[in-house]
């Protein structure tokens, strides 16, 4: 089954984003906004073991806050709103994640990790450009 670690975070204008991603993000009906901390990956440990792993690793960890940036693109598809306040916590859990002999296994080095919630797919550069410019401007 595939599995991924995700934060659902607690959003002040989760109507707008909804509107963006009803309207660029194919995945939009199938999962709400998020941000990614390991990424999709096969595994045949069972939900409890999983989560008693993610458990122990993250209760270091205590709630904090996230703000988010301007939009922003991985220049290639995606559009994204990028982690601002929060960053260095997010991308910590990501690291002590992937140190854990049950995630490292699905590590992907070719894939940096910028925390952020995807908010569309566009694959055409100029229509990307385009659409960053209106977003940004609203």
């Amino acid at each position: 089954m595939l599995r991924s670690i995700l934060i659902f975070p607690k959003l002040s204008e989760i109507t707008t984003i909804q509107n963006i991603r009803r309207e660029l993000d194919p995945l939009y009906p199938h999962i709400r906004p998020h941000i990614t901390l390991v990424f999709p990956f096969e595994s045949e440990a069972t939900d409890a073991v999983i989560i008693q792993n993610i458990q122990t690793i993250l209760k270091p960890f205590s709630a904090f806050n996230v703000t988010f940036e301007n939009f922003s693109s991985d220049e290639k598809s995606y559009l994204w709103l990028p982690v601002d306040e929060g960053y260095s916590v997010i991308q910590k859990m990501h690291d002590v994640l992937y140190q854990s002999p049950l995630f490292s296994p699905f590590l992907r080095p070719e894939f940096p990790h910028t925390p952020h919630i995807t908010v569309g797919q566009i694959h055409n550069q100029q229509a990307m450009l385009s659409t960053l410019k209106v977003l940004n401007s609203k």
